[in-house]
């Protein structure tokens, strides 16, 4: 019997001994937990003499040396030691193929490998997911449960509750099948309490709030971005929002889009002491978002704000922040964002403690057909005008934003990005958005970028989850090669035999599908996108054999993934004939096709919705392309 050892109580690493022992005898070996014992040894580096390279708490090491059934799993950090265990389960075999049931190929072995020497430094220090889409609670804790398994290090949590992404799917927003269920904020913030737990329990970063402090410290309430009753936002709240155009007011009577009158030093402190309150009453959260109106060219022109950019009253903001916390003895790291009016860097003001804060860089409307480039192509950017902010489209524009901030803040960042939010959905093949992460995170280093939150939908593996699993994977390690993730986990989740197959059926899918050509970021003549979508057509009919000769598969794990691949080609062979029938000028058919192709997903949603979002599929599948 192997024998898995823990010299200390501390959750994460007896959690991590616990999996370690789960997936050992799921593959067929008996184990058994002892503390203090010999076998395999979990624990800190410090315990087997090894020394950390960075800083321990929040850089992300682990030291595999096995032989035999007898060695040390060791981190820098309790979740580092997590991370070595699924690096361990790895060389003997495992693959995570996506969240949830069925999600995990599992080998059968009589013996462990002889021996597995591992020495593995995380390449980017941010690597997490952020709460978007439509989610119930297990959806969320799967995702959570999947993510140090591809060595991603942190959550996102939007909102203090939440309510938003739990009530599209408990309502079932767009549903052509399912009734609404009672859905309460109650209930909500229960579930980001088990949620959190979830997250520390794997000693995992634990990021929370971002949207809400532009409203809730000023007694009105904020839970997404559905508009609100005006006879529900208070007379006072009006008094201190922005004044645009002569006049002070709730923005699209969206109070989370709402900016305020920051030079009001009465404003600045009702929200800073608001942080200070909430991080008083929270302690678990390792990283606090403190974001402003989720709008841009809104930003208030009184004769005080309209001296200077708003990211200078932020700055001023953020340092009255951190002059609060240093007083509370509140140790919590603030993200701050440079997104909408904030990309415009600030004049005067500089924060003046870089080590309380984190830069984040939200590219929300930068192509996702086209990569970060190595290095700034653009370092200019246009001068500032209050509320004349133009939204830049490609990329190199977008850095050229990030750069000017890199020159006055020297401090940690990331990237807060949204690959897989809504053009994914575009992608049949979802080959080409996930080249488009793996080629940005190789070239993170370059743009002065220690990683990624990535704000996406939460169920996000149809057919496959090569996009996160290729996030995760780069994230960890910044040399890995597409093509070796992409084989490997084609071929864990349907089987060998087929990797050669299915490779060239998702290239040929996401060639034929042409993201930027849908999107309109790319002229091509009618007749030449018909002739693709034609041959995109053609592929996934030939390809029904291949589908058919593997839907007896013995594995659990890859037959629900012919289950699924199966099904996503009957999704997208009829959003194939709707596009073709648009291009062709039959609207009312390619109007037909397209009601086919949304209630198929929702008629099949129970089989779905662990691994796509039938709201947003829906949603971008009709209102995402711009064909010409």
């Amino acid at each position: 019997m192997l024998t898995i050892s823990y010299k200390w109580q501390e959750t994460t690493i007896e959690f991590a001994a616990k999996e370690l022992q789960y997936y050992l005898q799921q593959m067929g070996l008996s184990a058994c937990c002892l503390k203090n014992s010999e076998g395999i040894q979990l624990g800190l580096f410090h315990e087997f003499s090894l020394t950390s390279q960075g800083d321990a708490d929040v850089d992300d090491e682990i030291a595999v040396e096995v032989k035999e059934g007898t060695g040390y799993i060791a981190g820098s950090n309790p979740r580092s030691v997590l991370f070595g265990v699924y690096r361990f389960l790895e060389f003997c075999g495992v693959r995570w193929v996506r969240p949830g049931k069925n999600g995990t190929y599992l080998p059968s072995i009589s013996l462990l490998p002889e021996r597995i020497s591992l020495r593995e430094t995380a390449s980017k220090r941010h690597r997490g997911i952020c709460i978007e889409g439509a989610v119930s609670l297990e959806n969320v804790l799967d995702l959570v449960d999947w993510m140090p398994k591809l060595g991603f290090n942190s959550y996102f949590i939007q909102f203090r509750d939440a309510f938003i992404f739990f009530d599209r799917w408990y309502a079932h927003r767009g549903s052509t099948i399912k009734s609404p269920e009672p859905f309460t904020v109650e209930r909500s913030l229960s579930y980001v309490k088990k949620i959190q737990q979830a997250v520390k329990e794997r000693g995992m970063l634990l990021h929370m709030i971002g949207h809400g402090w532009t409203c809730e410290p000023f007694g009105v309430e904020n839970h997404g971005w559905d508009p609100v009753k005006e006879s529900d936002i208070p007379e006072s709240y009006r008094t201190v929002c922005a004044e645009v155009n002569g006049k002070r007011d709730v923005w699209m009577n969206m109070p989370l889009a709402t900016n305020l009158c920051y030079s009001n030093p009465q404003v600045r402190s009702a929200m800073v002491n608001s942080v200070v309150k909430y991080l008083r009453e929270n302690p678990q959260v390792d990283l606090l978002h403190f974001w402003l109106g989720d709008y841009y060219n809104n930003s208030c022109e009184c004769s005080e704000c309209s001296k200077l950019p708003v990211s200078d009253f932020y700055v001023k903001m953020l340092n009255q922040l951190d002059e609060a916390l240093t007083k509370e003895q509140i140790a919590t790291k603030v993200v701050f964002l440079i997104y909408y009016d904030l990309m415009s860097p600030p004049i005067q003001e500089k924060i003046e403690n870089p080590d309380r804060f984190v830069l984040m860089f939200a590219p929300i409307s930068r192509t996702f057909t086209q990569s970060f480039p190595k290095g700034f192509a653009i370092k200019e950017v246009p001068s500032y005008q209050i509320n004349r902010f133009a939204l830049p489209s490609s990329v190199e524009e977008n850095l050229a934003f990030l750069y000017q901030w890199e020159q006055l803040f020297h401090g940690d960042t990331f990237d807060f990005d949204y690959h897989l939010m809504w053009d994914h959905i575009l992608d049949a093949g979802g080959e080409s958005i996930a080249k488009v992460i793996h080629q940005d995170i190789q070239n993170f280093d370059s743009l002065g970028l220690n990683g990624l939150i990535s704000c996406q939908l939460q169920r996000n593996a149809f057919p496959t989850s090569l996009a996160m699993t290729v996030m995760g994977k780069t994230l960890w390690n910044e040399q890995s090669v597409f093509s070796d993730i992409r084989r490997d986990l084609y071929s864990a989740a349907f089987g060998p035999e087929a990797e050669l197959e299915l490779e060239r059926y998702f290239s040929t899918l996401s060639r034929c599908f042409d993201v930027a050509v849908l999107r309109g970021q790319k002229q091509l003549p009618k007749d030449q996108f018909l002739l693709l979508l034609k041959e995109a057509l053609k592929t996934m009919e030939d390809f029904g054999s291949v589908i058919y000769a593997h839907g007896e598969a013995k594995n659990a794990c890859r037959e629900s993934s012919w289950k699924l691949l199966s099904l996503h080609r009957q999704l997208y062979s009829l959003w194939a004939q709707s596009l073709i029938a648009r291009l062709e000028g039959n609207t009312q058919m390619a109007d037909q096709l397209q009601d086919q192709t949304s209630n198929l997903a929702w008629e099949q949603e129970d089989l779905l919705q662990p691994v796509l979002d039938c709201h947003f599929f829906d949603l971008m599948t009709r209102n995402r392309i711009q064909l010409g």
